[in-house]
Protein backbone atom coordinates (compact mmCIF):
# COMPACT_ATOMS: atom_id res chain seq x y z
CA UNK A 1 0.00 0.00 0.00
CA UNK A 2 1.24 3.35 -0.65
CA UNK A 3 0.33 4.55 2.69
CA UNK A 4 2.94 3.99 5.28
CA UNK A 5 0.57 3.78 8.29
CA UNK A 6 -1.08 1.00 7.20
CA UNK A 7 0.86 -2.14 8.10
CA UNK A 8 1.03 -5.32 5.40
CA UNK A 9 1.40 -8.91 6.56
CA UNK A 10 2.65 -9.73 2.74
CA UNK A 11 6.13 -9.01 3.98
CA UNK A 12 6.06 -12.01 6.43
CA UNK A 13 4.63 -14.56 3.55
CA UNK A 14 5.87 -17.83 3.27
CA UNK A 15 7.52 -17.18 -0.43
CA UNK A 16 9.78 -14.17 1.09
CA UNK A 17 10.74 -15.41 4.59
CA UNK A 18 11.25 -18.80 3.51
CA UNK A 19 11.39 -20.33 -0.28
CA UNK A 20 12.99 -16.63 -1.23
CA UNK A 21 16.34 -17.63 0.99
CA UNK A 22 16.57 -21.40 0.01
CA UNK A 23 16.32 -20.65 -3.67
CA UNK A 24 18.89 -17.98 -3.11
CA UNK A 25 21.06 -20.50 -1.38
CA UNK A 26 20.29 -23.29 -4.05
CA UNK A 27 21.99 -21.18 -6.41
CA UNK A 28 25.24 -20.10 -4.60
CA UNK A 29 25.60 -23.44 -3.88
CA UNK A 30 25.21 -24.28 -7.15
CA UNK A 31 27.70 -21.55 -8.50
CA UNK A 32 30.11 -23.21 -6.33
CA UNK A 33 30.01 -26.56 -7.51
CA UNK A 34 30.19 -25.31 -10.88
CA UNK A 35 33.03 -23.93 -10.31
CA UNK A 36 34.87 -26.35 -8.67
CA UNK A 37 33.77 -29.40 -10.50
CA UNK A 38 36.93 -30.24 -12.73
CA UNK A 39 35.98 -30.56 -16.36
CA UNK A 40 36.28 -34.40 -17.50
CA UNK A 41 39.37 -35.11 -19.73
Amino acid sequence: SDDPKVFSEDIFSFRRVTLAPLIVLAGFIFEIYAIMKRPRE
